[in-house]
């Protein structure tokens, strides 16, 4: 692999037979379960080790590498799509659109570029919270505007009360930096997506458009934080049969094949590795309406 180049290409298809993969994980997230697979572990990922945060190990040689990072995130196309996969997990696994669920966003009155400044505003927001309303949960988003000014999505739950009951004027009083946006989840299916960027040109024009968003954030900047009652789905090994067992009831919403492939010097081309990825869903047929979180009383939809 050492004088060789990997490339790697997504097929999209759903005639895809469980039986020739192998390490199929399942994550089984309420109404959306993924599944992911290998057909082979020799792969050119199979020879590096991590050493540090900076450094790894290359196998087959021993030398010490260091990792090619950019200053911001969006260099590293591969970091941003783990994290927001496992965001929609999150979603999924612990909002349902129930009444006592709502999607806040937080706001600054002056365009906030300051993205550090987002940690110490939301602790002090939640803090407030959590002394008058202490039987909540939450999920916290940051997200940049068309021009790189901050805002914070909230995805929040009260754990006792069969419907949330704080008013608006209360968030905006505990936030104290803007207008507070509330509406309910509408769609529990689609609210997931409503962050997820895609640059795909069979995406929708939000998704594209928080692609495009992708620049503006640091490489530090933790795109979410969760409270300790928010669970972060694991995925469990399982047998093709096990999955087909558990998705009987679901619809197939994406199947994709990615096939890794080693170029050497002489171009020849060698398929190393199949990984498999595929979402099932309860309700596919209602995957329709995004939650635009909106004034409370006055139905006023939030600029994105």
């Amino acid at each position: 692999m050492k004088n060789s180049k990997v490339k790697m290409t997504q097929e999209i298809t759903k005639n895809v037979n469980l039986d020739e993969f192998t390490n199929l994980k399942m994550y089984d997230c309420n109404d959306m379960i993924e599944v992911t697979g290998s057909r082979n572990h020799n792969s050119p990922w199979s020879y590096i080790k991590r050493y540090d945060a900076n450094h790894y190990v290359y196998l087959k040689t021993g030398e010490l590498r260091e990792y090619n990072r950019g200053k911001k995130r969006s260099y590293n196309k591969n970091n941003f799509q783990k994290t927001f996969k496992k965001l929609k997990r999150i979603i999924s696994a612990n909002f349902m659109g129930n009444p006592n669920e709502r999607h806040l966003v937080l706001k600054y009155n002056e365009p906030m570029f300051n993205s550090e400044n987002l940690y110490s505003d939301y602790k002090s927001f939640w803090e407030k919270l959590k002394r008058q309303y202490p039987n909540h949960e939450y999920l916290r988003i940051a997200e940049p505007h068309k021009n790189g000014s901050w805002h914070l999505h909230i995805l929040i739950k009260d754990t006792v009360n069969e419907k949330f009951l704080i008013p608006n004027e209360k968030l905006v009083e505990l936030w104290g930096k803007g207008e507070v946006y509330d509406s309910p989840i509408y769609n529990a299916q689609a609210i997931r997506f409503y962050f997820y960027p895609s640059s795909k040109k069979s995406s929708t024009p939000g998704m594209q458009e928080k692609a495009r968003r992708l620049k503006f954030y640091p490489k530090d900047l933790n795109i979410y934080t969760k409270s300790k009652g928010i669970i972060t789905p694991k995925g469990e090994k399982k047998i093709p049969n096990e999955i087909r067992k558990a998705t009987k009831s679901y619809g197939l919403t994406f199947s994709a094949i990615s096939n890794i492939t080693s170029i050497n010097t002489d171009g020849e081309e060698v398929l190393v590795n199949k990984i498999l990825n595929q979402q099932y869903d309860r309700n596919s047929n209602s995957v329709n309406r995004i939650s635009k979180p909106e004034l409370s009383g006055e139905r006023k939809e939030v600029e994105d």
